[in-house]
């Protein structure tokens, strides 16, 4: 495998063109971090196959693609013995970033804590982490507006989390706020049933209704 098929090996090889022959040819074997996707999941063990995106090539110009590896560790954010997390649903063909660890993971995957590897291998594409949600240059994302917001997005639902302490929530077709403001508009404005017939809401509780409209305004955007 090479790096750079233009460095031709000259008639009589110095130390340099040796030396560096024999750094390239241990490089190729040591895997730190590169782009991948999910060709199977299992969700429940957030376990992935996972096919690494960037080729090999070799002296004779051919290109190959780096073999699937199988049974890879999913990260997602969690703490508190896992009490906290979140799950993302991820799809096949979905892209990340793969991490090779620098020693083996075969017994702590199996048992956690602190443990010696027991194997001689190092920065191997056996040993594998995948990282969801690394996008390239061309795709098209959608940031919120606001520089300061914090957006969550599941497909269609859209949650913006404002700086100033309001949140927005929209699914595409009608936003949060608005129905909750439609609701409470028409509640207001509603009659309930008594034993003489229908009748408007008492001033009282028009109040109130309206001092909750005024609370929900300051929380909602």
């Amino acid at each position: 495998m090479v790096d750079d098929e233009s460095f031709k090996p000259p008639e009589v090889p110095s130390l340099n063109f040796v030396l560096r022959q024999t750094i390239n040819s241990v490089l190729n074997d040591v895997h730190t971090a590169m782009p991948g996707k999910v060709v199977e999941y299992n969700r429940a063990k957030r376990q992935a196959d996972i096919q690494p995106l960037l080729k090999r090539k070799y002296k004779d110009g051919s290109e190959v693609a780096m073999p699937v590896i199988p049974n890879v560790p999913v990260w997602m954010p969690s703490c508190n013995g896992f009490k906290t997390s979140i799950d993302l649903p991820i799809k096949v063909d979905d892209v990340g970033v793969i991490l090779y660890s620098e020693r083996s993971l075969d017994l702590w995957l199996v048992q956690g804590g602190m443990v010696y590897p027991n194997d001689e291998r190092k920065f191997d594409l056996s040993d594998a982490i995948f990282f969801p949600g690394l996008a390239n240059f061309s795709q098209s994302l959608n940031p919120p507006s606001n520089k300061d917001d914090l957006r969550i997005i599941n497909d269609k639902l859209v949650i913006d989390i404002q700086a100033s302490g309001k949140m927005k929530i929209n699914n595409g077709t009608f936003d949060f706020k608005t129905v909750f403001d439609f609701f409470l508009d028409n509640l207001i404005a509603a009659e309930t049933m008594t034993v003489t017939g229908p009748c408007p809401f008492t001033d009282a509780t028009k109040v109130k209704l309206q001092a909750d409209k005024v609370k929900l305004d300051t929380f909602l955007s």
